[in-house]
């Protein structure tokens, strides 16, 4: 009887098997989500099952060879004459170089494969194949190679052999590929090598293990890897906690396997060093000196290559997958292996060292869009709280503080974020007030916009109210935190008003003068600033008013230079600078300053005028009066073509010979009554 037309048509609808069909297995279901580790045992399942389909007839051939072997009878010809047979089997195709057999492989014939592979979770291991078959008779050792050669000549082993339209071909079709069914075959073929490593006796392998050749697989892995390098930070986590590639013996493998995806993404091989490689340096159980050197050649390699600090600051921003490329707990590990005890150090300090500034750099680059969000401020917490760690090496404090003090200049937000931890860290805050003020890293802040240059003096000013809180409540740190203020007012003092160092004033006058130049936001920073407040007032009003200015006579611009000055100085003394109450005259200090700055840019000459009142009044004395009175001068800034052109100004020399002698004996002191201004002054001394 003829067959149903219906079931004909579902005869012929049947769909292809499946790579779960095939090996009897459901990725779905509650059992995926209840055993991860069981999921990842059933994919490794099914690409091995696969092996065992694509290779069952050879499995089967040596399987049938093997057991002819055990069954023979020794002492016979009968035997004899198939122990040559077998012997002829095993050896029927010659053993050829790796050159050879890539010189062979047709590009078109591997377009034609590749363009008919159509199922997903089947095509990379398809590829694989092709090249399996291609070097099947590829004499390959590379136990020894990998042991016995640098680490820089390796690196493009076996890929150099590959010709370019096959490599190209090959990576052009990779680089699509879903990372998913890319990362699987990464650790499947690692799998293979360690396998014939360890059980097989890798190089020494016996011609019936299955692949006789290993060439393939690191051919095909080293094109993955480079066309891919995103596939390795996906396994990462298997190669740093799995037990199958922990060992000296494996790691070769593993740092060559970085060393490829590092030629395709600079940042995944740093990303790899810093998360598996440089944990193992730490525990010296499970780092040889052999492992030790070849972690360090990698990490040597990739620095050296051109244009590296540039590829991994400015153009990766640091990150890598959302993740800063220098991770806090490597950073840790690293600066504890750079910066030893002297009596810790040892011979791979040194190499250490060299590598430190840059990798330093990669660490503390600005965040980028896609960056981690509040990186650099997490970094200085980090810094902080090495900095204040008992028992660390001097050498290691200095460095966690210097790590510190950059943050918060690249990043106004870390200010606050130290207020917020200034009362639990006083020893870690001391030694970083004390390397602003000795380093003069305030110089860096100063060229800050304005409002980052207040917020850091309003920061000062919170961590001396946190000071006077805890010194009047008394306690084990109430000598650091004495210390501390005065450090906050040293800060305040030269961020604001860049004059000779206040070390050679005294406590007293020092503390007043902070109190002054705290007076204001707007006072402070008009001193601060000479283009302050004119650059809020538009050109036109600007240029009428000089204009206006300038014809008049000098005797009444002093006049109101004076009078103004003396508004000022008044409101600052008698009524209490910016807490004066509501009712003082006039409420907005602001009109006093834009007109003082006008009248001394416009008729400079005032200013001459004036001298004498501003040196021997007492009205004008002071240090809480002397942010003012430098401010007023700084309104007419000359260069020093200006200067020495017109080195006379009404008959009189700009440089007064007692000025010059204050100023030589101030420059060339005695070498035991050098301060540190004294650097100062000599750098000025030469103008």
């Amino acid at each position: 009887m003829e067959k149903n037309p219906k079931a004909k048509k579902k005869e012929k609808t049947k769909k292809r098997p499946t790579l779960e069909n095939l090996m009897g297995h459901n990725r779905k279901g509650a059992a995926k989500d209840k055993n991860p580790k069981g999921e990842e045992s059933e994919k490794r399942g099914t690409v091995e099952k696969l092996v065992d389909l694509r290779h069952g007839a050879a499995a089967a051939k040596d399987k049938n060879l093997n057991a002819k072997k055990k069954t023979k009878k020794p002492g016979t010809s009968e035997n004899l004459v198939k122990d040559k047979i077998l012997k002829a089997e095993e050896t029927e195709k010659p053993r050829v170089s790796l050159a050879e057999a890539a010189a062979k492989m047709d590009p078109s014939d591997l377009a034609d494969h590749l363009d008919g592979m159509k199922l997903p979770d089947l095509d990379v291991m398809r590829f694989y194949y092709y090249f399996q078959k291609a070097f099947a008779q590829v004499s390959w050792k590379w136990v020894k190679m990998f042991n016995e050669s640098p680490l820089s000549a390796i690196i493009d082993v076996p890929v150099s052999h590959i010709s370019k339209p096959i490599y190209e071909l090959s990576v052009d079709w990779i680089k699509p590929r879903e990372v998913k069914y890319i990362s699987e075959i990464i650790l499947w073929i690692c799998d293979r090598i360690l396998y014939n490593l360890v059980d097989k006796g890798g190089d020494n392998a016996p011609a019936s293990v299955w692949p006789k050749s290993q060439a393939a697989h690191f051919v095909v892995l080293a094109m993955v890897l480079r066309a891919r390098p995103d596939s390795l930070i996906e396994v990462l986590p298997s190669l740093r906690d799995k037990h199958t590639y922990q060992g000296p013996d494996k790691l070769p493998l593993i740092v060559w396997m970085m060393a490829q995806a590092s030629q395709g993404d600079l940042s995944a091989g740093l990303y790899s060093w810093m998360c598996n490689l440089l944990p193992l340096v730490s525990n010296n159980k499970c780092c040889c000196p052999q492992s030790l050197d070849l972690i360090l050649q990698f990490a040597e390699y990739m620095l050296s290559r051109p244009e590296a600090i540039t590829v991994l600051v400015n153009n990766g921003g640091g990150v890598m997958e959302g993740q800063r490329l220098v991770p806090l707990p490597s950073l840790d590990i690293l600066l504890r292996l750079t910066f030893p005890a002297p009596s810790a150090r040892v011979e791979t300090t040194k190499r250490f060292e060299a590598i430190y500034p840059s990798l330093k750099e990669v660490a503390l680059s600005p965040e980028r869009a896609g960056g981690e969000k509040f990186a650099l401020r997490n970094l200085f917490t980090f810094a902080l709280t090495l900095t204040g760690e008992k028992g660390n090496p001097s050498v290691l404090t200095k460095e966690a503080t210097s790590i510190a003090i950059r943050s918060l200049t690249e990043n106004i937000v870390c200010f606050d974020h130290w207020d917020k931890l200034y009362v639990d860290n006083p020893v870690a805050s001391v030694a970083l007030l004390k390397k602003l003020v000795d380093d003069n890293q305030f110089l860096r802040l100063s060229t800050s916009p304005i409002d980052d240059t207040l917020r850091v003096n309003q920061i000062m000013e919170s961590f001396r109210r946190k000071n006077k809180r805890a010194i009047a409540e008394g306690g084990a740190n109430c000598f650091l935190y004495k210390e501390a203020d005065k450090y906050c007012t040293r800060v305040s003092w030269r961020l604001f008003g860049r004059l000779p160092d206040v070390s050679a004033m005294t406590v007293g006058v020092v503390t007043a003068a902070s109190a002054a130049l705290s007076v204001a936001a707007v006072s402070a920073s008009l001193y601060l600033f000479p283009v302050v407040p004119l650059s809020h007032i538009s050109k036109p009003i600007y240029e009428l008013s000089v204009d206006w200015i300038k014809p008049r006579q000098v005797e009444y611009i002093s006049e109101i230079v004076l009078w103004i000055c003396d508004r000022i100085l008044h409101n600052l003394v008698n009524k209490g600078g910016d807490n004066a109450p509501a009712p003082v005259w006039p409420k907005s200090q602001a009109a006093h300053f834009v007109v003082l700055a006008m009248v001394l840019r416009s008729r400079p000459d005032s200013l001459i005028e004036v001298l004498p009142s501003l040196r021997d009044k007492h009205t004008y004395q002071g240090p809480d009066k002397l942010p003012l009175i430098v401010w007023m001068m700084a309104q007419r800034p000359r260069a020093r073509t200006i200067l020495v052109d017109g080195a006379l100004r009404d008959g009189e020399p700009l440089f007064p010979l007692p000025s010059f002698e204050i100023l030589v004996r101030l420059t060339f002191r005695a070498p035991s009554a050098r301060v540190k201004s004294t650097e100062r002054v000599e750098a000025i001394y030469l103008m």
